[in-house]
């Protein structure tokens, strides 16, 4: 995992979230010269969706700026919708998968990151209507699992020889 300067990544943070509302303008502005309707709601997701299947958006290089403007768009919708999120870069060392990434939090007790550049590049290759919403639902009222009727694992009884699974006597 690389060190980070928080510093550093800081400044990069405060850069580019001064850039998305222009360059959000100029994407909502394009797209609906194209007949989508991006409004930042929920609903607007199932466009977005429409939009990269149709337009055959991959996880190019050459789709680099499209693909970004896509996961800005999607976490903005999901900022202006849950209220409470904010951008961040996670420098969480305990999650290393999101170390680096723009995310937002603040949405959740949790402390869970809500990630749009891997649910962008997920539904790209999936190509699965409704994975945009399914996640954005799924962030904003995550469901907890009760493990409670799920066995646990019982402590092995003394001289047992317990890699043997046909084994039952107490030796």
């Amino acid at each position: 995992m690389k060190n980070l300067n928080k510093e550093e990544e800081e400044e990069k943070l405060q850069h580019f979230i001064f850039s998305i509302d222009d360059r959000m303008e100029n994407f909502v502005d394009k797209l609906s010269k194209e007949g989508y309707e991006l409004d930042y709601s929920l609903s607007s997701l199932d466009e977005l969706e429409r939009y990269m299947i149709k337009e055959q958006i991959d996880n190019s290089d050459e789709n680099l700026e499209i693909r970004t403007d896509c996961w800005i768009y999607l976490g903005e919708v999901f900022r202006i919708q849950s209220k409470k999120a904010i951008w961040e870069v996670s420098l969480n060392k305990e999650n290393t998968a999101n170390h680096g990434l723009y995310v937002l939090k603040g949405h959740s007790d949790k402390g869970l990151e809500f990630v749009p550049i891997r649910y962008i590049k997920a539904f790209i290759l999936k190509k699965k209507i409704g994975l945009l919403k399914s996640v954005f639902t799924n962030h904003l009222s995550p469901l907890e699992l009760n493990l409670d009727e799920f066995p646990t694992e019982e402590e092995p009884k003394k001289n047992k020889n317990r890699w043997n699974l046909l084994d039952d006597s107490e030796n």
